[in-house]
């Protein structure tokens, strides 16, 4: 994951050659690159790292936070 300002489109050249070896999945941060912009609330927990972590974990990527 990208940090802040950049987006995924800076793997362009290094996620190709990763993946002659590795399962490379480049993602960007809501709101940034390609990524969606999901309704926030008072709490602001559409935004938070817990949630975007969520659709990860779902596919079998990462760990439940």
């Amino acid at each position: 994951m990208h940090g802040f300002p950049r987006t995924s489109l800076m793997w362009r050249f290094l996620a190709p050659k990763l993946s002659e070896n590795h399962t490379v999945i480049c993602v960007d941060l809501r709101a940034y690159g390609r990524s969606g912009i999901p309704a926030s609330s008072h709490d602001h927990f559409p935004y938070s790292k817990r949630a975007m972590a969520n659709p990860l974990y779902c596919c079998g990527l990462g760990w439940r936070l």
